[in-house]
C-alpha cells in the first residue's frame, strides 16, 4: 500500500476529532473499503490512529504527543507568545498568531 494513501487517511482523520467510521472515512476519501482498513490498521500500529467503542477511528495518542512536542519546540511559538499575551491583556480580546498555508489559515499560537 502506498504511504500516499496512509497519508492521506491520517490527513481526514484530523477532520473528525469525535471519530468516523470506516464507511464515513472510505467515501470520504474516495479509495476502496480494504486499503482505507489497511491504511487504517498500520496507522494504529504506529500509535498515530486509535479506534474507540463505537469502532470509530481518530488521531492516536502517539500523533498528539509527536504534534504538541513539535508545536512547543517552534521558534515563533515561542518567540510570539509573549507579544500575544501582551496584545490580549492590553485590548482585552484574545490573539492568535496564524499563518497562510496556500489556502488555509494555520493557527499556531
Amino acid at each position: 500500500m502506498g504511504s500516499d494513501r496512509v497519508l492521506a487517511v491520517l490527513k481526514e482523520l484530523s477532520r473528525y476529532p469525535d471519530g468516523v467510521g470506516l464507511d464515513e472515512l472510505t467515501r470520504a476519501i474516495g479509495s476502496p473499503k480494504p486499503t482505507v482498513h489497511r491504511a487504517l490498521g498500520a496507522l494504529r500500529r504506529a500509535g498515530l490512529a486509535d479506534q474507540d467503542a463505537r469502532g470509530h477511528y481518530m488521531l492516536g495518542d502517539e500523533f498528539l504527543r509527536m504534534a504538541f512536542a513539535h508545536h512547543e519546540a517552534r521558534p515563533e511559538h515561542v518567540r510570539i507568545r509573549p507579544l500575544l499575551e501582551t496584545l490580549a491583556a492590553r485590548f482585552g480580546e484574545t490573539a492568535h498568531y496564524a499563518v497562510l498555508d496556500g489556502r488555509e489559515v494555520v493557527y499556531r499560537a
